[in-house]
């Protein structure tokens, strides 16, 4: 007799009625002084779901005169340079900046908590002999599209498996964005995870769907004054990107330095989004409920109503085309950020 085939959305419902979540901590590790790396080992058990990362201590600043650098909403992010999750140390659905996971973030439910209760600290003191300012701040890190619909699970108790959360520490001078005359230092920084698992649900039909990855990754592109089209990575399926514009040092371009519409087009002729950067700002400020930072723009392809929990249907399948571009205008020559969330089906075989 041939065995029925269960659907991901049975599955679906077949786990939440038999499987229970757990938290769960990491070891708390402890960093000094200057840049540096720290590795942090998922442990084998269960099912992922994602990792909570908490980062806390102070940073001593010297400077020849006594002063404050007042910090912008993000920039306590800027000290992790690469934040990035390793599956057997060949590959890595996650590997983005401290700044770029923050504006993901943003986009979340409640995303506002990263610039309110999931940071604190305003300001970064300064004098001749060194001022202690405390900080802290917690980052998001979900394996799954959203906290309701879990696809994106990873199985983590495999005995052939090894997942490592590996963090890259800038010099702290980054959350100030390398000011000049100013040095700084860690200080009894310490950095622990939460790690959120499901246990595996001893039948088989409660077995969860494991068969997309979400990928979160960025790619920089120079921009040049006058016209601009950019070519995105393609082969995946995307529900968020998110645009960072700069200038060559460093500063966010406002809204009338992006000159034209910007324009999502795909296979080089069809235009699904033609989109003033005054009206997507004022679009994301609608999605969100709050302003995104000067210089960033989101294509938020999850959105249908609540941001990240829509379905599939905006959703852009880039393995289904030949070509993803942004073509836009711009006053002033620097750089493009492309962060993107995205989805891989995984190919059995």
């Amino acid at each position: 007799m041939a065995t029925e085939k269960i659907s991901a959305q049975q599955r679906a419902v077949n786990f939440a009625a038999l499987t229970r979540q757990y938290y769960q901590m990491s070891e708390t590790h402890t960093i000094n002084g200057g840049a540096q790396n720290v590795e942090i080992r998922i442990p084998s058990v269960r099912i992922l779901q994602g990792i909570r990362l908490y980062v806390y201590g102070n940073i001593n600043a010297k400077e020849s005169t006594s002063g404050s650098h007042a910090l912008g909403d993000y920039d306590i992010y800027r000290m992790l340079r690469n934040i990035r999750l390793n599956f057997n140390n060949n590959f890595a659905p996650i590997t983005i900046s401290g700044y770029e996971k923050a504006l993901l973030n943003a986009t979340y439910p409640n995303g506002g908590a990263v610039t309110g209760a999931l940071k604190s600290t305003a300001s970064i003191a300064t004098s001749a002999s060194g001022v202690s300012t405390p900080f802290s701040f917690m980052l998001d890190l979900p394996l799954t599209i959203n906290y309701r619909d879990l696809f994106g699970l990873i199985l983590a108790q495999n005995k052939e498996s090894i997942i490592e959360l590996a963090l890259d520490f800038d010099d702290p001078r980054a959350v100030v964005k390398n000011a000049s005359g100013v040095t700084a230092t860690y200080e009894n920084v310490k950095i622990v995870c939460e790690f959120t698992t499901f246990s595996i649900p001893k039948q088989a039909e409660a077995f969860p769907d494991l068969s997309v990855l979400k990928i979160e990754q960025s790619n920089r592109y120079d921009i040049n004054i006058g016209n601009n089209e950019v070519r995105l990575p393609t082969g995946m399926i995307y529900r968020k990107l998110l645009l960072l514009f700069e200038d060559s040092s460093g500063t966010a371009l406002s809204t009338s330095q992006i000159t034209s519409d910007m324009e999502l087009i795909l296979n080089t002729a069809d235009t699904n989004y033609k989109v003033s950067p005054d009206m997507l700002r004022m679009v994301n400020a609608l999605q969100l409920g709050f302003n995104l930072p000067t210089g960033v723009y989101a294509f938020l392809l999850d959105w249908q109503g609540i941001p990240s929990m829509g379905g599939s249907r905006d959703y852009i399948d880039t393995a289904k085309i030949t070509e993803l571009s942004l073509r836009f205008n711009s006053s002033a020559a620097g750089r493009l950020t492309a962060i993107q969330e995205k989805l891989s089906p995984l190919i059995a075989g």
